[in-house]
């Protein structure tokens, strides 16, 4: 399934607490049976200008930690790493054609759309002031 989607009112370097986050630069947004997953401002500050975003396919499942993706700026090539084990149930279709977008605001733009396999993976993950910390160090 491929989906249009833009989140709301998220402001740059503003890390919501609803969502995790990890130390590869991504954020998850549960909701329901399923979650949202993009990068941080933070990371797509550090990439620059984005240019490309390579996505998994619907249907594929990746465990923690595997690849699913690359994102390339003018400057730089970056591999995605999955924050949770499970599978992919949308990508976001927008970026095939404009992954520009994610230089406004990457946070407003998931990259994904996941059924996670195990909700305890989720909180593992990093809050929003975990991550902060981490970044801002």
């Amino acid at each position: 399934m491929a989906f249009s989607y833009k989140r709301q009112n998220i402001s740059v370097r503003d890390y919501p607490e609803g969502r995790r986050y990890t130390l590869n630069h991504l954020w998850v947004q549960p909701e329901g049976e399923y979650c949202w997953v993009g990068i941080t401002d933070y990371f797509q500050e550090m990439l620059g200008d984005i240019v490309f975003v390579d996505s998994p396919e619907v249907g594929d499942w990746f465990s923690e930690n595997d690849s699913f993706g690359v994102i390339e700026s003018v400057s730089m090539v970056g591999d995605l790493f999955m924050p949770l084990s499970g599978t992919i149930l949308g990508v976001n279709n927008v970026l095939e054609d404009s992954p520009d977008v994610l230089n406004s605001n990457a946070h407003e733009y998931p990259l994904i759309m996941l059924k996670p396999d195990d909700s305890m993976e989720f909180d593992n993950l990093l809050t929003a002031s975990e991550y902060s910390m981490c970044v801002n160090w």
